[in-house]
């Protein structure tokens, strides 16, 4: 079934064929996705492992933090490409409960800290005590609480009073004077070898961040790949098996006569198709179960030899 069948069935279930329409189209595609997003939160229908666009993460050195696929329900596995285990998924709070140096090793803080852009440091200037030396050559620094340079930088030497940047890896501090209160962190580096994806919301977080470039491939759940439009109606084809395309118009129906609008709003019927959206959805995750689960029968074997 093509959505442009879709939505004629669903306007005759609707008994709304003629124009002007009680329902706008836009108003029966804004359902359908609904529709479509909630089949797959419940039953996990698309798991993804070859969409490149979803999949693949870019990694930087020195940067834990990266926005995944706003499409992506759950990830599943995450694996560095060269690499021959995956990464262990953690919560925020096993990682805090694991180490406390989970993300950062060293940090100081101090409104004496200032940024030089032609010689590429940051000093420890003035009466204040802030021993910079404790940071170390290679790794990566976070600088936070800065007007201008709230950035990572990688350390090519370090004394006491001054850390000298790389200036071969981006970005370069900015000229900045003493008088903000400034946080300088190390982060924690090397392999990565846990994620978690509840530190920033929309983010895996990988730990320790990784100290070099790479590529991370995620499996995962995601929701469908192009939400419909009114424009793509006749061009779309419905991404879920054909056999399930007549239960999505309980689910469309079911938020049609919700509209609050005369001749449009009837809960009576809303909870009736909802109810078989229910029973549409569990008919899935059954099929899914049987799909992809092993078969546990009982049966004759040649024994132990």
């Amino acid at each position: 079934m093509t959505p442009t069948v879709l939505f004629q069935d669903i306007r005759r279930w609707l008994g709304d064929e003629v124009v002007p329409y009680k329902w706008a189209t836009a108003e029966l595609v804004d359902y359908y996705n609904w529709t479509m997003d909630d089949l797959v939160r419940d039953t996990h229908y698309f798991d993804e492992a070859s969409t490149e666009a979803i999949v693949h993460e870019t990694l930087v050195a020195g940067t834990p933090d990266y926005a995944f696929d706003e499409r992506i329900l759950e990830i599943i596995e995450a694996r560095i490409i060269g690499e021959t285990i995956n990464l262990t998924k953690y919560t925020y709070a096993e990682l805090v409960a694991l180490t406390h140096q989970w993300r950062f090793t060293e940090s100081v803080t101090g409104t004496n800290l200032s940024f030089d852009a032609t010689a590429d440091t940051i000093a420890s200037t003035d009466d204040e005590i802030t021993d910079l030396s404790i940071f170390t050559a290679g790794e990566y620094i976070e600088v936070m609480g800065s007007t201008s340079n709230n950035e990572t930088y990688l350390i090519e030497s370090v004394t006491s009073e001054l850390i000298t940047v790389d200036n071969s890896f981006n970005p370069i501090p900015l000229t900045e004077v003493a008088g903000d209160q400034v946080v300088i962190k190390q982060l924690y580096t090397g392999t990565p070898m846990r994620f978690c994806t509840d530190y920033r919301q929309g983010y895996i977080t990988l730990s320790p961040a990784p100290d070099e470039a790479g590529v991370l491939f995620l499996t995962c759940n995601r929701k469908q790949l192009t939400a419909l439009t009114s424009a793509t109606i006749s061009t779309e084809t419905i991404p879920i098996n054909a056999q399930y395309h007549l239960g999505l118009i309980d689910g469309i129906i079911s938020k049609a006569y919700l509209k609050s609008m005369p001749n449009t709003f009837n809960i009576e019927k809303s909870q009736s198709h909802a109810t078989s959206w229910l029973g549409t959805k569990e008919k899935v995750k059954r099929d899914l179960i049987r799909l992809h689960s092993k078969n546990r029968t009982a049966k004759p074997h040649n024994g132990c030899l």
